[in-house]
């Protein structure tokens, strides 16, 4: 039978400094995305290598193998939506710091939360306006958009879905059993 344990209490007291880590990082990198649809390179690339250096002190060679497949696993999905024009270079490297701290499980489980949070809220942005996007600005990178201050209204700062999927992680742990 399946337990679900739905608790922040569930997490190891070794995980609290990692989960502090990548909280904060998110949550700077949820404001910095609201504020100016960028994450900046400071806070996405010292968590990226931070997370790699951490894991490879507290666990050694697995801890160098738990921080690369985090960072392959959390990237590469939104790295094939980067290279499509769909999301700024931040959200990827913000996701594979993620993963480079949490390793690939959670940063797997963060970025189906945070999809199913972008895609609603861009659902409800499109019921809400009513008015159809113009296919021209479909084919404009995501960093174009974000450039020109009229065009910024079709955007969704992807890196506060980013801290909606932690979030939703770190209070609800058990739900990454959900697809053991």
């Amino acid at each position: 039978m399946l337990s679900l344990n739905f608790s922040v209490l569930e997490w190891p007291v070794s995980a609290s400094l990692p989960l502090g880590i990548v909280i904060l990082a998110v949550v700077i990198g949820a404001v910095c995305d609201l504020r100016g649809f960028r994450l900046p390179n400071w806070l996405t690339l010292s968590l990226l290598i931070s997370g790699v250096v951490w894991n490879c002190l507290t666990r050694g060679g697995m801890g160098l193998a738990i921080g690369v497949t985090g960072i392959l696993v959390s990237g590469l999905p939104l790295l094939l939506l980067y290279t499509r024009g769909a999301m700024g270079a931040g959200d990827v490297k913000l996701m594979a710091g993620i993963g480079a701290w949490m390793g690939a499980w959670f940063g797997l489980h963060v970025i189906i939360v945070a999809g199913l949070v972008g895609g609603a809220a861009g659902l409800l942005r499109r019921l809400r306006s009513r008015t159809q996007v113009a296919t021209d600005l479909r084919s404009l990178p995501i960093e174009e958009l974000a450039r020109r201050a009229d065009r910024r209204q079709y955007l969704l700062p992807f890196g506060l879905m980013i801290l909606c999927g932690v979030l939703v992680n770190v209070v609800f742990p058990g739900i990454q059993q959900l697809t053991r």
